[in-house]
């Protein structure tokens, strides 16, 4: 094992990627990483390293692929000021995040993100709070996932805003309330896992008019009333999961 040299990014104004992932190295990201001004790509993932996350990151402007996965990392700040930091990145289209120590809460300034960035992962991160109603503020978002974090609260209804989500995964937090009539607005969505949660209310009927729709995943929760006869129209869909809820009544037919 070892760490990324202290001097990381001095003298090097025109590299545009650094890829370092799957290593052994540890330590914490040196702040002269934003000496680096020219990265397009950062890959830091699946090493043992360690320390904040640094909000120098934000300084990479050409910056479009940031993978920080399968690291020790922790948050520099209650409300992970870092990711307040990367919205500086006007061309970051993926962020990789997952399996952290973040334990923060997800700061309102998410929804500042430009609409460059298409992916997020922050699964895995211990992550408190609720989900930051500005989210739906990142037009162009197509896969957002927070499986296994420790979320509250509901899902936001200006999650209509994320027009371009295929994936929304959530499994595994302690999100509440009804499941929202305005996911039914994601008409390119593929997947849909909400289990796992405490949401309760019945299945939105409106889903059934997501016809991209192929994989829905709503077991484990606390759903009741009847399973909605719209949901037999979705032609597309090859996993469809409601154990260890409430239901009652019949089994909608194609």
């Amino acid at each position: 094992m070892g760490s990324l040299p202290s001097t990381v990014g001095e003298g090097l104004p025109n590299l545009v990627e650094l890829y370092l992932g799957r290593n052994n190295l540890t330590g914490p990201i040196p702040g002269s990483i934003s000496n680096a001004s020219s990265l397009i790509s950062l890959d830091l993932g699946g090493n043992w390293l360690t320390g904040l996350v640094p909000n120098s990151l934000g300084e990479l402007k050409f910056l479009e692929f940031l993978n920080i996965a399968i690291n020790a990392f922790t948050s520099e700040s209650s409300d992970m000021s870092f990711l307040t930091s990367l919205t500086n990145c006007m061309r970051l289209k993926i962020m990789w995040a997952a399996d952290n120590l973040l334990t923060g809460y997800l700061p309102d300034s998410i929804g500042n993100f430009s609409s460059s960035l298409e992916q997020i992962d922050m699964s895995n991160c211990g992550i408190k709070g609720s989900i930051p109603k500005e989210i739906g503020n990142i037009s162009n978002l197509a896969f957002l996932y927070m499986d296994n974090n420790e979320v509250t609260g509901s899902i936001p209804t200006t999650i209509k805003g994320l027009k371009n989500l295929q994936q929304l995964s959530l499994l595994g937090n302690r999100l509440s309330g009804p499941i929202p009539d305005d996911i039914c607005h994601l008409f390119s969505l593929g997947e849909l896992t909400l289990s796992k949660n405490k949401l309760y209310g019945p299945v939105p009927a409106c889903l059934g008019n997501v016809t991209s729709l192929r994989y829905l995943r709503l077991d484990s929760n606390e759903l009741n009333s009847s399973i909605p006869l719209t949901i037999g129209g979705l032609r597309n869909l090859l996993t469809f999961t409601l154990f260890s809820n409430f239901f009652s009544g019949v089994i909608p037919q194609k």
